[in-house]
């Protein structure tokens, strides 16, 4: 059986840093979850990112915050970043290669660098940033490109339980390790060992989860 493609990719981080390198004295852990689905009418998206958020939510020491917000855009996400500091980003929502992510709020998609620009005040560094969308590998690049330690995103289309069995995971390392990279890449991997021995049953063939092309992007120090 030939072994699992699993994709690493370290990245420069263009200068200046938007996301500054962790302090000597880390604040208490914070994690920040963040959707884009609309409550009325995406009740089958819902459902899926309530189960993969509590699964989260389940494993975390009970020391964390945890700050969930529904429905976001770009223009609310500054005010929820103001006097905060966060150890790790989730955002859940749809995604598409070239238009960015969707907001459903206002029916469109963002741009990556609209997402990215709603951290311009934020100044404070993040460890993790993961994408729980379709086609999200690009928008996780430029955010590891400007400083996040790691950011986790997809290059192809998402089955449901695809980021259930991944972000869990990878956010209780980030909370347990300090935001330590390398804790966090061991739980990625293997995390994608475990979507690569899954199959799903999708239009009359199997699929594996990891054909989904879950990307992790390392920013260099």
């Amino acid at each position: 059986m030939l072994e699992p493609k699993i994709k690493i990719e370290e990245v420069e981080v263009t200068h200046p840093r938007l996301f500054p390198l962790p302090e000597s004295v880390a604040p208490p852990p914070r994690v920040l979850v963040t959707s884009a689905f609309h409550p009325n009418a995406e009740r089958s998206h819902n459902l899926n990112a309530a189960h993969e958020v509590g699964d989260v939510l389940q494993h975390l020491p009970f020391h964390v915050e945890v700050d969930i917000h529904p429905c976001i855009t770009c223009e609310a996400l500054p005010d929820m970043l103001r006097n905060a500091s966060f150890a790790a980003w989730i955002h859940l929502s749809h995604g598409k290669q070239q238009r960015g992510l969707y907001e459903a709020s206002l029916r469109r998609y963002a741009s990556k660098e609209r997402w990215l620009a709603s951290f311009r005040a934020y100044q404070k560094n993040l460890s993790l940033v993961l994408f729980s969308s379709c086609q999200s590998a690009s928008v996780a690049e430029l955010f590891a490109r400007s400083g996040v330690g790691v950011a986790i995103g997809f290059e192809s289309n998402v089955l449901s339980v695809a980021p259930r069995i991944l972000t869990e995971p990878v956010v209780r390392a980030t909370i347990l390790s300090g935001g330590a990279p390398d804790s966090i890449m061991r739980a990625y991997v293997s995390a994608c060992n475990q979507l690569a021995a899954k199959t799903i049953e999708e239009e009359g063939s199997d699929e594996s989860y990891l054909d989904a092309g879950p990307i992790a992007y390392l920013s260099k120090p």
